[in-house]
C-alpha cells in the first residue's frame, strides 16, 4: 500500500504526490488523475517533501499547469497542518498492483524520452 493526501477545495479536487516518488511521469500522473482508470482529480500538487513547497502543478489532460491560489492554499493546508473547514481531505491508499501500474507507466515514459 502507498498512502497519498486528497484534499477538496471550492469543487477542485487535488491529489499531493511527493517530487521523489517512483511513478513521477506524465503518463503515470495522468493515470492517477483519471477518473476511469485511476483515483480521479482535477489537480496533482507535486511537493518537495525536504523543501516543504510546492514543486509543481499538474492534471490529467494537459500536463504542467500554472500554479493557482487554491493550488498554493491546499499545499499551504498540506505543510501547516492547520485546520480549515473549507478545506476537505481524505486519506487515499493506493493498492500495490495499481503502483505497480504506474512505476510501469513512468519506467515506459522515460525510456521514450531518451
Amino acid at each position: 500500500m502507498f498512502r497519498l493526501d486528497g484534499y477538496e477545495l471550492n469543487g477542485v479536487e487535488y491529489i499531493v504526490v511527493d517530487v521523489k516518488a517512483d511513478f513521477i511521469s506524465q503518463d503515470a500522473l495522468n493515470l492517477l488523475a483519471s477518473r476511469e482508470y485511476g483515483i480521479g482529480a482535477d489537480r496533482i500538487l507535486l511537493v518537495d517533501m525536504i523543501e516543504g513547497k510546492l514543486a509543481g502543478v499538474v492534471d490529467g489532460l494537459y500536463g504542467e499547469r500554472i500554479p493557482t491560489v487554491g493550488d498554493h492554499e491546499i499545499c499551504n493546508f498540506y505543510f501547516s497542518g492547520r485546520s480549515d473547514y473549507s478545506i476537505r481531505s481524505a486519506e487515499l491508499r493506493l493498492t500495490d498492483y495499481f503502483l505497480q501500474q504506474l512505476i510501469t507507466a513512468a519506467s515506459i515514459d522515460r525510456k521514450q524520452a531518451c
